[in-house]
């Protein structure tokens, strides 16, 4: 096939999709499977603080569906490493300064800080660190999006049940009108014409 023809071919391809017209079943699989390959407490890391950290984000995210709990476990997960960031921040910088003036013993720490921002190979180190940040951060923003967007959801189908339970709660205790009493019970006192007594024959 020429390329022609094969661009064509994909083309029109393209325009038959066959992926879900409905997606709310599917769009928490990226955040559901984020990560979960990978151990959240690494080596010279305390499990303990890791639990401590993780219930006081738990208690203020309030989690409550399956699904509320689960995104909200990748929120804490990404919040973690968030956290290592800093520190490896902190460690990367530190190495790189020390390094620097190693090699160079007349330079001082400004300049070798400067010098990870023009120096080709320190550059490189830069854009490998920096990219784990930003693939962190994504994650987080990712699950926190998630989260209050089924939060949300939860809440308004626990109003929009709570109000069907109501207005059949009422029905229920509403009896059905009769020939006596035409008005439902609970109607107003206002709404309900009396009948027009006959008026008395001449004699």
């Amino acid at each position: 096939m020429s390329s022609a023809a094969k661009a064509l071919a994909n083309r029109a391809n393209a325009t038959h999709s066959t992926g879900p017209n409905d997606t709310s079943k599917t769009r928490f699989n990226g955040v559901a499977h984020g990560l979960t390959s990978k151990q959240t407490v690494i080596p010279g890391e305390s499990q303990a603080d890791y639990d401590t950290f993780a219930a006081a984000l738990r208690k203020d995210l309030r989690a409550y569906t399956a699904v509320e709990k689960l995104l909200a476990d990748r929120v804490i997960a990404a919040a973690w490493r968030l956290k290592r960031f800093t520190r490896g921040e902190t460690a990367f910088f530190t190495g790189r300064i020390d390094a620097h003036i190693a090699d160079n013993p007349d330079s001082d720490p400004d300049t070798a800080l400067a010098n990870l921002f023009s120096d080709p190979a320190e550059m490189v180190r830069m854009r490998l660190f920096l990219r784990y940040q930003n693939s962190v951060q994504k994650e987080y923003d990712t699950a926190m999006r998630e989260l209050l967007k089924a939060k949300k959801e939860h809440a308004e189908n626990s109003l929009e049940l709570a109000y069907a339970a109501s207005v059949e709660e009422r029905e229920a205790a509403t009896p059905p009108p009769t020939k006596e009493n035409p008005e439902p019970a609970g109607g107003f006192a206002s709404q309900t014409i009396p009948e027009t007594p006959p008026l008395a024959s001449a004699a």
